[in-house]
């Protein structure tokens, strides 16, 4: 059983109209299966099937990596946002592959967080030096604690005093008290990694 690796990926383009254009294509190649998966009709699959960007076998193992599901798909002004669940690790190869083939113009941001293996990354530039806060469940004596995908260095600093009663001002030492601390029972803090190559992910 894998560790499941969450990811968004927000397709940039100028033209709705061709943003359109793949939101059309990406629900008809998942509005059926090209063989049997085990994941139903919104396994990746049968993206890369029906895009012809790869191909499968009897056992499921295609030349693309996909092993995973689309989540949600949502086109706003300029953007095709897309959340998919993966084995391990992001699969953006075949997301790659796509905006080749029909897209070439068009930008790829993408965050994935795999708590297992400890995958935060990120090629947003607007995440760099910052962390992600994800706390679920409520922490005996304390105020509520959002989750907060965007949270900067400062803020940071704020909760883990606040939480340890301290005056510390080194974001890396009071991580450090977190991690050897019961609170990770409750929540989690990282700091994104920003991956420009998204080649690594082939």
């Amino acid at each position: 059983m894998p560790n499941w690796c969450s990811t968004r990926i927000t397709i940039n383009h100028n033209d709705n109209n061709e943003l359109e254009k793949l939101e059309n294509l990406i629900n008809e190649w998942t509005s059926k299966n090209y063989t049997e998966n085990g994941f139903g009709t919104k396994w990746l699959g049968n993206i890369v099937l029906g895009s012809r960007i790869g191909t499968v076998n009897t056992d499921i193992n295609t030349d693309i990596r996909c092993r995973g599901s689309l989540c949600y798909m949502e086109r706003m002004d300029g953007q095709l946002v897309i959340d998919t669940e993966t084995a391990w690790s992001p699969m953006l190869k075949m997301w790659t592959k796509i905006i080749d083939k029909y897209l070439p113009d068009a930008e790829l941001i993408f965050t994935a967080e795999e708590c297992g293996c400890g995958i935060y990354d990120t090629n947003d530039e607007c995440l760099i030096g910052k962390y992600i806060v994800d706390c679920w469940d409520d922490i005996e004596g304390k105020d509520e604690i959002e989750s907060n995908w965007e949270a900067d260095e400062e803020y940071v600093i704020d909760l883990l005093n606040d939480l340890f009663d301290t005056k510390e001002t080194n974001v890396d030492k009071l991580i450090c008290m977190f991690e050897d601390s019961d609170y990770t029972d409750n929540m989690s803090i990282h700091k994104w990694e920003f991956v420009e190559d998204l080649s690594i992910y082939d």
